[in-house]
C-alpha cells in the first residue's frame, strides 16, 4: 500500500503508522507489533499522539541505580517492560485490559524524570515517582483516549505499581492484602499483578561481582490469580 508524503512537525515523512512509531523510536513491542495494533483498532489518530510520544524523550536523559537497573536509564527500561508486558498479556481475554497494561507499561515511570537525584551512595534515585507520575500520566493520557475506564485504571497502576515488590520485601502479612482486596477490588490487583511482574522482569540486576542477573517475578506471585484469591498470602 502507498502513502501520501505529509509535513509532520518539521519532518516530512510517509502517512505509515509503522513509520511514524519508528520517528520516535518506539520499539513496540514484539513481532507482532501489539502496540500499533492496539492503535488502530481504538482508532486513535497516530498523529495526534506524535507530539506526545516526543515527550518521553527526557526518559532517556534519566539515569537509574546500577544495582536495580543495570539495563540503563529510564527509557531503555520502559521499552523492556512493554516487552514483557506484551508477552504477558497475551493470556487475557478482554482487550480493554490489554491496552490498559500496555499504556500502564509506558506510562508508569514518567514521575521518574522529575523526581531524580542523586543519593549519597553516589546512584541516581527516583523516590515518590509513583506519586508524581500520576498528573504527569494523567495529561499524556488525555491526549490519547477519553475513555474513563482506561485512564482511570492506568492511574491506579501507576500509583501503585511499587506496591507488589514492597510488600513481598517486607513480609506484609495476609491482613494487609485482604484490606487491599476490599480497598480497590480483585480486577484492579489483577491488572498491578501483570504490570508489576513486566515491571520486575523488563530490566537487568547487577549483583557486587558485577554478573548481570535476570530477576524473576517472585515478588508478584503474592498477587497472582488462583494464588492470592484463595486466601493464602504466602
Amino acid at each position: 500500500m502507498a502513502y501520501k508524503k505529509r509535513k509532520v512537525s518539521g519532518f516530512t515523512k510517509a502517512r505509515s503508522p509503522k513509520k511514524l512509531i519508528d520517528l520516535v523510536s518506539l520499539r513496540y513491542c514484539n513481532k507482532n507489533n501489539i502496540f500499533l495494533i492496539f492503535l488502530l483498532e481504538y482508532k486513535i489518530i497516530i498523529m495526534r499522539l506524535l507530539p506526545q510520544f516526543l515527550k518521553l524523550s527526557v526518559l532517556k536523559t534519566t539515569m537509574q541505580r546500577p544495582d536495580y537497573h543495570a539495563e540503563g536509564n529510564v527509557w531503555v527500561h520502559t521499552q523492556m517492560v512493554m516487552d514483557k508486558a506484551a508477552n504477558i498479556i497475551q493470556q487475557l481475554p478482554d482487550e480493554k485490559d490489554k491496552w490498559i497494561i500496555m499504556l500502564a507499561a509506558l506510562s508508569h515511570d514518567l514521575g521518574k524524570p522529575s523526581t531524580s537525584q542523586i543519593g549519597p551512595e553516589g546512584f541516581p534515585h527516583q523516590h515518590g515517582h509513583e506519586k508524581v507520575g500520576i498528573e504527569i500520566t494523567k495529561q499524556f493520557l488525555s491526549k490519547l483516549t477519553n475513555e474513563k475506564d482506561i485512564i482511570d485504571n492506568v492511574l491506579f497502576l501507576v500509583e501503585h505499581h511499587l506496591k507488589p515488590p514492597q510488600y513481598h520485601r517486607n513480609d506484609v502479612p495476609d491482613k494487609a492484602f485482604v484490606k487491599l482486596i476490599n480497598t480497590y477490588g480483585v480486577k484492579r490487583l489483577e491488572l498491578l499483578s501483570y504490570l508489576s511482574e513486566a515491571d520486575i522482569t523488563g530490566r537487568k540486576h547487577r549483583n557486587p561481582n558485577g554478573e548481570l542477573i535476570d530477576p524473576d517475578a517472585k515478588p508478584v506471585i503474592w498477587y497472582s490469580p488462583g494464588i492470592t484469591w484463595s486466601g493464602s498470602a504466602r
